[in-house]
């Protein structure tokens, strides 16, 4: 292999890698966003295009374009609940310089304070991204439980600390 094609394909490999990067730190976002209720920080990860099937034992959510997913995130995310999404294990695979798929492994705790409910569990993400000039978006997002628990009358936690709640007064981290 000559100088100049192992060059270039160094820097085609460097740039899969920062995108692959680039689409983890897009997804840690967007999990920071859920459980902030960031909804500006959302939005602006969101391709306008956006397409949601979120598939767990008690709920279907299923949404075409980024202000429709963004209204349904504003009625879930109340200053009555508390929410934790973690995101792991990513696989990324780069497809392009402009398309790329990721897939998720969730583990969740969602609690309604008001309602009395809890659901917590693990899911499997299944993402495509686009990049829009710089940025990468998130244009597709599924997932399926692989498990889920709800509970009805769940006890009120000794919360010391809630930032939903507090989320018009907050300012953005």
């Amino acid at each position: 292999m000559s100088e100049p094609d192992l060059l270039a394909e160094l820097q085609a490999e460097m740039q899969r890698l920062k995108d692959a990067t680039a689409i983890q730190t897009l997804k840690y976002k967007y999990f920071r966003a859920v459980d902030t209720g960031d909804f500006d920080l959302m939005r602006s990860l969101l391709h306008d295009d956006l397409e949601t099937d979120l598939k767990g034992g008690t709920y279907h959510v299923a949404t075409q374009g980024a202000d429709a997913f963004l209204a349904v995130l504003r009625q879930m995310l109340h200053p009555q609940v508390v929410a934790l999404h973690l995101g792991h294990h990513p696989e990324i695979e780069v497809q392009s310089r402009v398309a790329a798929r990721g897939r998720w492994y969730l583990w969740d705790d969602f609690r309604d304070l008001a309602a009395r409910t809890r659901f917590y569990g693990s899911a499997i993400y299944e993402d495509e991204y686009l990049k829009v000039g710089d940025s990468w978006r998130l244009r597709r997002t599924s997932y399926r439980r692989v498990f889920e628990v709800y509970e009805t009358n769940a006890e009120r936690p000794n919360l010391t600390a809630h930032r939903l709640a507090q989320r018009d007064a907050a300012p953005a981290v």
